[in-house]
Order: C-alpha cells, then sequence, then structure tokens
C-alpha cells in the first residue's frame, strides 16, 4: 500500500511511505511517461524520487506500486506540488520534509564515507602490489646474479635452479619482460644447457660425464703408450730413418685417434712429425724417378722449364716456346687465315676484299657470273615451256585413265549384277538368296582376258527358313555392246 506522500521543492524530491515488497514507478499525468522509479524492500520503508525539473513545478503524477511477482497494486494520484515559496500546509508534512532532509543528507555523508573507503582501499592494494613487484624485481636479479656467480664456479646445477625459479617468478608480471629474456638468453647457454645435465667441458666442447669418464681412463691408459711411440719416432728421424719414424708417429696417431674425445694435446706435433717423414720418403722416391721439387711441388723437368717460361710471358705452341704476337700468328696461319690490309681473314673474305664474287665453287668478277646467270636463266625459261606441255599431257591422260577407271568399275558393278541373276538360276525352288552391296570388300570382280571373274558371299534361305552363308563363282561377259551377257562358270563354293 502507499500511505502518505510528501513533496520536497527545494530538493525536487518526493517521499512516498509504503508497505510491502516491489517497485514504486511515478508517472506524469500529463504526459503519461514514467519520471521516478523507486525500490523497497521493507515493511513501512519510506522512499525517495528524484522528479525532473521541468515536471516537477507543474505536472501531478499517478504512483504506482508492483510487487515482487509483477502485480500492480494500490494506484495513488499525487496532485502537482505547491510552490517553493509557499508554506507548508500542515505539521505532518513539515516535520516529514525534515526527517527526509536529514535522512538525505546521511545518505550523502555515507555515500562519501563509501567512496574515500574505496579509494584509500584500492591505495592500499596497489601499494602492496607495487610493494611486491619492488620486492621480487630484486629478488630475480639477485637470482640471475647468483646463477651467472655459480657458472663461474662451475656449479651449474645450482645455476640452473636460481635461473627457473627466477623465470617463474619473473613471468608472473608483464613488466619484468627484459628480466625474462635476460634470463633465457642465460638458460641457453651451453653451461646450462650442457653443463645443468652432468656434461663436462673438455677443449671448449661439451660432453656426457660416462664419455669424459670414459676418455680420461683412456689418457690414462694410452697417454705412455703415445709418448713412447713419440720418442721412438723422434729418434728415428733424428737418425734419417724415415720410415721407422713415420710408422712410429703413426702409431701415436692411432692410439690418438681411438680417444673417445679428440683432439689430444699433442696431436698436431706428432702429425707434423709423420708429415717431414712421409715428405723424406717422398722426396727420395720422386728423386729416383727423376722429378724435382719446385716451389713445393713435385713435377717433371719439363713441368718446371713450361712454369719458368711462362712466367717470362711466353707460350707454348707446335712445341715451340714464342711469345704471345707469334703464337697468334701461327694459330691464325693454322687455321687458314691470311693477312691482308693488316688483318687476319680467310682467303673467301680477302677475294671478296678484292671484288671477286664466289660463284658455283669459282671466284669470278661480277660481269662473269652476270653473264652466266642471263644464259641460265634463258634456258630454265625454254625449260619451264617444255615442262608445262608435259604437264598438260599428263593431266589429260590421267583424265583419260580416270574416265576409263570408272567406267570400269561401272561394268564390274554391271557383271556383279548379272552374276547374281545367273546363281539365282541355279538355286533350287524356293530358296531365296540375299548379296552384299557392290563396295563390300568380300566381294571380288576382276577381268581376265575378257571375261569377268566374280567371287562373292551369299545368304541362302531354304523354305524352313533356315540361313546358310556361302559364296559363288561365277565367269561371264558382256556381249554385242553390252546389254546382254555370257555365263561361262557358274557354281556355288563351300
Amino acid at each position: 500500500t502507499i500511505s502518505s506522500h510528501v513533496w520536497i521543492p527545494h530538493q525536487e524530491l518526493m517521499a512516498v511511505n509504503v508497505r510491502g515488497v516491489g517497485h514504486i514507478y511515478v508517472f506524469s499525468t500529463r504526459t503519461g511517461a514514467r519520471v521516478g522509479t523507486l525500490a523497497t524492500g521493507l515493511i513501512g520503508e519510506t522512499l525517495t524520487a528524484s522528479l525532473p525539473r521541468q515536471s516537477f513545478a507543474s505536472d501531478d503524477f499517478n504512483v504506482q506500486m508492483v510487487t515482487a511477482d509483477g502485480n500492480g497494486l494500490a494506484t495513488t494520484h499525487l496532485p502537482a506540488p505547491m510552490p517553493a515559496s509557499l508554506p507548508p500546509t500542515s505539521e505532518p508534512s513539515s516535520k516529514s520534509s525534515k526527517r527526509l532532509q536529514r535522512m538525505a543528507i546521511g545518505a550523502g555523508v555515507l555515500m562519501l564515507l563509501l567512496i574515500v573507503m574505496a579509494i584509500a582501499v584500492d591505495q592500499m592494494r596497489r601499494s602492496n602490489q607495487r610493494n611486491t613487484f619492488v620486492r621480487e624485481t630484486a629478488w630475480v636479479q639477485e637470482q640471475i646474479e647468483r646463477a651467472e656467480s655459480l657458472i663461474r664456479a662451475k656449479d651449474y646445477i645450482a645455476a640452473a635452479a636460481a635461473l627457473e625459479a627466477a623465470s617463474a617468478t619473473a613471468q608472473k608480471w608483464p613488466e619484468m619482460a627484459n628480466l625474462d629474456d635476460r634470463v633465457q638468453a642465460i638458460r641457453r647457454l651451453p653451461a646450462i644447457a650442457y653443463g645443468a645435465r652432468g656434461h663436462e667441458q673438455i677443449g671448449g666442447e661439451w660432453f656426457p660425464a660416462e664419455v669424459v669418464k670414459a676418455w680420461r681412463e683412456a689418457r690414462q691408459r694410452d697417454d705412455p703408450k703415445i709418448l713412447a711411440a713419440w720418442e721412438r719416432a723422434k729418434a728415428a728421424s733424428s737418425a734419417g730413418q724415415w720410415e721407422e719414424g713415420r710408422i712410429a708417429a703413426e702409431e701415436a696417431i692411432g692410439l690418438m685417434d681411438a680417444l673417445p674425445i679428440k683432439p689430444h694435446p699433442d696431436y698436431q706435433p706428432i702429425v707434423l712429425l709423420k708429415n717431414q717423414c712421409a715428405n723424406q720418403i717422398m722426396a727420395a722416391e720422386m728423386t729416383a724417378k727423376g722429378m724435382v721439387l719446385f716451389r713445393d711441388q713435385w713435377m717433371t723437368p719439363d713441368e718446371r722449364f713450361a712454369i719458368q717460361q711462362h712466367e717470362r710471358g711466353l707460350v707454348k705452341y707446335r712445341e715451340q716456346w714464342m711469345s704471345e704476337a707469334d703464337a697468334f700468328a701461327a694459330r691464325q696461319i693454322d687455321q687458314g687465315l691470311v693477312l691482308h690490309e693488316g688483318k687476319w681473314m680467310t682467303p673467301e673474305q680477302k677475294l671478296t676484299a678484292q671484288g671477286y664474287v664466289e660463284f658455283e665453287g669459282a671466284w669470278i668478277k661480277p660481269d662473269q657470273r652476270a653473264a652466266i646467270v642471263r644464259q641460265r636463266e634463258e634456258e630454265a625459261q625454254a625449260a619451264m615451256e617444255r615442262q608445262r606441255e608435259l604437264q598438260a599431257q599428263q593431266r589429260a591422260e590421267l583424265a583419260r585413265r580416270q574416265q576409263q577407271a570408272i567406267a570400269e568399275a561401272q561394268v564390274r558393278e554391271t557383271a556383279y549384277m548379272m552374276s547374281q541373276l545367273f546363281i539365282k538360276k541355279h538355286l533350287p525352288s524356293g530358296v531365296s538368296a540375299r548379296f552384299e552391296n557392290f563396295g563390300n570388300g568380300e566381294v571380288l570382280v576382276v577381268l581376265s582376258e575378257g571375261w569377268y571373274l566374280v567371287r562373292a558371299p551369299i545368304e541362302l534361305t531354304d523354305p524352313g527358313g533356315d540361313v546358310s552363308l556361302k559364296s559363288y563363282l561365277c565367269k561371264l561377259r558382256p556381249l554385242g555392246n553390252g546389254d546382254r551377257w555370257e555365263s561361262e562358270i557358274t557354281t556355288m563354293l563351300n
């Protein structure tokens, strides 16, 4: 229910005393628009609605309560408020107005206190977060420095653990991305990537612990043998026993190559000694073969002489050493070129330069070629005339033969038709026959000594309807002007 209401003109407020749980809607009677909304959840609660300035002084209102289940109840009409300059009409309304003012002021103070408290809490939260960030940044930097110190002390496992902890903390803060990048860069170092897994660095490379252990054991076992072989190699080389020195050096190198980790610290000096022995052996062999050592290379005396001649600017052509210019001239002559007016050219180019022209394999003057060409053109024209006459005769002969072939084809077709009449006369009574077309490939008509020999397939159907395929042969020829034919042989073939 809506029990009472009071206007508060100076604050443009309206207070409504309600009983019930739901919403209070205030509607303008003049426009029908909703101008205020209140909500209540207590019994006997006094609510205050703020109204628009343009409606407050010149409008009256309908107040409707809608309960929580959506039912509309207790619609109350409220007249327009009195002007702000008029005194209150009743003592209860004045008391209600003062009470509402105190309530509004209290609500404002409470709201201000809540805002101040929220700001203070947020500042405290931000301060704590900032302090935590500063503290953890310092801790991450401390872990990085500690990891670098542990790496220098070769405690790689502890360094990796410190870097992992620093990375986990740095990744919680986007502001620490640069520190995390530094951590990841250190973690990619071989000292962490390999050392933290138990690898050991030997000669600048990292090897698993078991490999390093096997290498140390092999060094302890084989180093005395290597040293002994090296001493033998040095003694043999000092005595000029180059083959013995090479064998001893290779024995030491073989022991070094068998080590799990290479190279051996003494590998290069022993290899150098072996190469010296091998060079001395090769020198003896090359000298025995007549070779000479020239600029650290073994070669024949001729090869050495060739190098020396090249250095003098000479070239070898046809087993002779000569200057570049002489060699060039010799090459041009060998290619069949001749020198004409300071230029190398072919003999043909020389003749052309001298005014000759090539004609049928011979070089002649242009007026001679012109006379020959005129004579040949005249002969060619006469030959063409003869050729045209011959072609006309050939075309006439071809036309005659074509006409004759057409006529013969017509006569052969007539012979085939007449043979059908002759074979029908030899068929038993009641038997019908069907023949293939003349153009069928199985129909054969041949002219021989004035007679036409016809061999063709035939389909026979007896009175009972049975069909059989056979062939027949007919020898016939035309009589007189071809309107009558006679047959010499007409027979059925199996």
